[in-house]
């Protein structure tokens, strides 16, 4: 009787295994699920892109800088933070110390 108990339990197709298979399967319904979402915002945003010929031209514009021939194109570089000259810098800090 203990042999078949540790059967059911440990066996090639016992509890455990199947407790793990049911795991692993949720977790494949669940990543699909996930990519379900990701193609169906991507299809909107295709039929986007389809329906609208400028939003064609903007996405173009601001990811690849293209534009028409006769069309003007301004690109702004993204400004570095401005530095806080009242903060203390690390090198600031230290010059006041001496090692013992």
């Amino acid at each position: 009787m203990g042999a078949l108990a540790l059967l059911t339990v440990l066996g090639e197709d016992g509890l455990v295994h199947r407790h793990l298979r049911v795991r692993a399967v949720d977790a494949f319904q669940r990543e699909i699920q996930r990519l379900d979402e990701d193609n169906f915002r991507l299809r909107l945003r295709i039929q986007r892109l389809r329906d609208r010929p400028l939003e064609l031209e903007r996405s173009a514009a601001s990811v690849l800088l293209m534009a028409r021939p006769d069309a003007l194109l301004y690109h702004f570089p993204q400004e570095e933070e401005p530095r806080d000259e009242t903060a203390p810098t690390a090198e600031a800090e230290g010059a006041g110390r001496r090692s013992p």
